[in-house]
């Protein structure tokens, strides 16, 4: 399984990447004898992207992809950990002149 998963900039990072390891760990499709891997893979526009990897029986590939979203989602709810969601940066070069008439409208 492979699954990039975003975090708020403003995340404690050590934090988010010590809860997807823990979730990845326990989680119940993993094979257990592989060890997962867990690493910070990009700065995005809206989030710094985390790179999670552990190994599932073929069997259980479709229900280890959806299940795992849903438990490390509630796992980074339950530590406090914001989810990031796209955001808009607006910068003006030319200041802006506003008049007021006077009827004070």
């Amino acid at each position: 399984m492979d699954f990039d998963i975003g975090v708020d900039y403003d995340a404690n990072m050590k934090l988010a990447k010590k809860v997807f390891m823990e979730a990845a760990e326990v989680f119940k499709y993993r094979i257990s004898k592989i060890p997962p891997m867990v690493y910070m893979k990009s700065l995005g526009d809206s989030s710094v992207v985390f790179n999670i990897r552990f190994w599932v029986k073929n069997a259980d590939y479709w229900n280890a992809k959806f299940e795992f979203y849903s438990y490390v989602f509630d796992m980074m709810k339950e530590k406090g950990i914001n989810l990031p969601f796209p955001q808009v940066t607006l910068s003006q070069r030319v200041p802006l002149s506003l008049a007021v008439d006077d009827s004070g409208k």
